[in-house]
């Protein structure tokens, strides 16, 4: 707690309460937006004006400059002056209302932190308004950088008469940005309104060049200081560091490196887009693509097209196919929910990287693809610390849980990409930097991991070609995939074509074949998988319901007696791992039996699973999975091991006594029979994800059925 702040929001509260509609303020000693806004109000009402405690242009007109010079001076308009200093951390002496020396003291040290030569204790709008209007301060903010603050002050003291005063923490921010658009607006001759736009663009010096006066190559080094290129030196001279770092920014942008910064390098350092009309390698859109739009992305020079994983305009296998073969490659993006800031949590973050990665897999994308997941709204800093950064925590948890090679990359606002790649959680970055007016862009520089700069929307083409796209500068790092395995054969085959029953209705079993899995001298195994379809109804939202018993059984009896048959030596309890699940499958069944012939002991597990497509159920899918593990009854303990063997090197499971059981999570050690049975149930669960994922419910991946997550 500040006193003298808490001696501030208290002179405000006694003396303007009840007045021009003032609202009180909290009493805490915390410099806040409520006392910044409690001292502009109580200006305002001196100035005979609205106290709506926002700093304008009516207020900023209308304030009176004073200094020790004046005599007679409005007391309550100094203590204003006062109690402003103290919120920024500047003696002013005591909230007397008298101009006093400490008053000009206060004034003058505030005006040299600025930047400003020549500094007096004369206040006027100007000062006023850095203190009724910013939270920011004017002393280097801890752990940030002086030279950006020294480039803040020059700017101050350069061109404070027409653009102001800005903070000089030593953060690069978006009142840096615009204070050195603004200054580069000034050098060039025209107005001052910190926009890039055309008119900005198109009277850009070349440096060096004829335009090469000193405050253009001091604004020059300033811009690449802020954007990661340090010139060595403000000295408004071109030499070689200045020529070095303008080709290390141009490498970095991919632009031509040439040493000579033009209109093009200009605009990269000052404007997110860069020079928005640059023709880009790599493009995404929201439509599927057809032969005739694929002709027309190759005709303009695109090699690469970023396509959703999910949703109303998702990527489809066909689709796939036809990119890659016509020699285009494909950038997976997630982007379900990006468009909401309160979708963003660890809980969905671990959800939504499930569905991608079931998407991925099932439209055949390599595991060490890229999946870029959207955060495709604004965000602030704090939002990223509080929603951002947790819900890549949780993709991650994911990742890790899942075992997946996928890598996580983020498309998003530059502050954003920079935030989460810094915490660890994604290692590629696709900028949405044509989102001029996102908060995380400008005033932040491209993320050094960058491999794709969104910078315009665009339509191509005409007739059947006629495609919107968004136009991106590929960095070269990641160029997408080139080749794609979608799920196909007789299963991928079989389920898409369920579809076909409702032109019907009614009953239809798409399939019910037992298969041989694994076959050895001392081990078979076979499975079946049947799929029995019922329609009665429009598809809409999934539900996954835990429904249906086989022969009675439920999870910890099924369980308790699957345990019995094992040997004590090569398990841990099945039982009370399995009952961790419970509480998501409640009472569906998983039966299992044990028979033999007297050659062969057959372990014998059925697992039914019913869902409901409609929301009045009029819809419903029961998929079973019957898996029978036969082991001959004078097999040695190296016949276990070859079927061990056998089953991972069919399933990619590596199964040297640790089985994950499921997709997701429950990590069990098993020997033996489990083992065989845990890589079993692992393989399913991955054919049932694809199941759903081919009607198009991706996000149904056995949340609640075989796995939950322990955290």
């Amino acid at each position: 707690m500040d006193q003298l702040v808490l001696k501030t929001q208290q002179w405000l509260n006694e003396t303007y309460a009840g007045k021009g509609g003032f609202n009180a303020i909290t009493e805490d000693g915390i410099t806040g937006w409520g006392t910044i806004g409690g001292l502009t109000a109580a200006l305002q009402i001196e100035l005979g004006l609205a106290s709506d405690g926002i700093w304008g242009a009516t207020t900023e007109k209308n304030c009176p400059t004073i200094s020790s010079n004046n005599s007679g001076l409005n007391k309550n308009i100094v203590a204003i002056l006062q109690g402003g200093l103290f919120c920024k951390g500047y003696d002013a002496g005591d909230l007397s209302g008298d101009f006093t020396l400490q008053t000009a003291s206060g004034v003058i040290k505030l005006k040299q932190d600025a930047g400003l030569s020549n500094a007096d204790d004369e206040a006027g709008s100007m000062i006023f308004k850095v203190l009724l209007s910013t939270m920011d301060g004017f002393v280097l903010a801890n752990g940030k950088d002086p030279n950006i603050r020294t480039i803040q002050q020059n700017l101050n003291r350069d061109y404070y008469e027409t653009i102001g005063l800005i903070p000089t923490n030593g953060l690069y921010s978006r009142e840096t940005n615009r204070a050195l658009i603004k200054a580069l607006q000034i050098e060039e001759g025209s107005f001052p309104d910190g926009i890039w736009g055309d008119s900005t663009y198109e009277l850009c010096p070349t440096i060096p060049g004829s335009k090469s006066n000193k405050m253009f190559i001091l604004l020059l080094q300033y811009s690449l200081y802020v954007n990661g290129k340090d010139p060595n030196g403000f000295d408004g001279l071109f030499g070689n560091g200045l020529s070095e770092a303008i080709k290390s920014f141009q490498g970095f942008c991919v632009l031509p490196v040439d040493g000579y910064a033009g209109k093009q390098v200009w605009a990269s350092l000052l404007v997110s887009t860069g020079d928005s009309n640059r023709k880009g390698t790599a493009c995404d859109c929201g439509e599927t693509l057809t032969l005739e739009k694929i002709k027309t992305l190759k005709n303009n020079g695109y090699k690469i097209v970023g396509r959703y994983l999910t949703g109303k305009y998702k990527l489809t296998a066909n689709e796939a196919l036809l990119i890659t073969a016509n020699e285009m490659n494909i950038l997976p993006i997630y982007e379900e929910y990006g468009y909401m800031l309160s979708h963003f949590n660890q809980e969905n973050g671990y959800q939504d990287a499930k569905d991608a990665f079931v998407a991925a897999k099932c439209l055949g994308f390599n595991e060490d693809s890229v999946i870029y997941f959207a955060v495709d709204c604004d965000v602030m800093d704090y939002q990223i610390t509080e929603s951002i950064i947790p819900y890549f925590k949780g993709v991650n948890i994911a990742k890790e849980l899942l075992g997946v090679s996928y890598k996580i990359g983020i498309y998003a606002a530059r502050n954003v990409c920079s935030r989460v790649n810094n915490a660890g959680y994604s290692c590629s970055s696709f900028v949405c930097d044509m989102s001029t007016g996102f908060s995380g862009n400008l005033g932040y520089p491209l993320p050094e991991d960058w491999a794709f700069d969104q910078i315009k929307t665009t339509r191509l083409g005409s007739g059947d070609g006629s495609i919107e796209i968004d136009n991106n500068i590929c960095k070269g790092t990641y160029l997408g995939e080139k080749f794609l395995y979608p799920m196909d054969g007789d299963l991928f085959n079989k389920i898409n074509n369920i579809s076909i029953i409702k032109e019907f209705g009614g009953n239809l079993t798409t399939f019910e074949e037992e298969k041989e899995f694994i076959r050895t001298p001392n081990l078979k195994i076979t499975y079946a998988i049947s799929t029995d379809v019922t329609v009665d109804g429009d598809y809409a939202n999934l539900e996954i319901t835990p429904d249906g018993k086989l022969d009675g059984a439920t999870i910890k009896s099924t369980f308790d007696s699957m345990e019995g048959s094992l040997n004590k030596d090569q398990s841990i309890s099945l039982a009370n791992t399995l009952t961790l699940l419970s509480s998501d499958i409640g009472e569906t069944s998983i039966a299992y039996k044990i028979s033999t012939d007297g050659v062969w002991t057959t372990n014998e597990i059925s697992i039914p699973v019913k869902i409901y497509l409609d929301k009045d159920n009029n819809v419903s899918i029961t998929l079973a999975v019957k898996v029978k593990i036969s082991i001959k009854n004078d097999g040695g303990e190296s016949d276990v091991q070859e079927a061990l063997d056998s089953v991972s090197e069919y399933t990619g499971y590596i199964i040297t006594g640790v089985v994950v059981i499921g997709v997701v999570g429950v990590v069990t050690y098993l020997g033996g029979i489990a083992a065989v049975l845990g890589a079993i149930l692992a393989w399913f669960a991955e054919v049932l994800g694809t199941i759903l994922a081919l009607f198009g419910y991706i996000g149904a991946l056995l949340s609640g059925i075989f796995v939950k997550l322990i955290s």
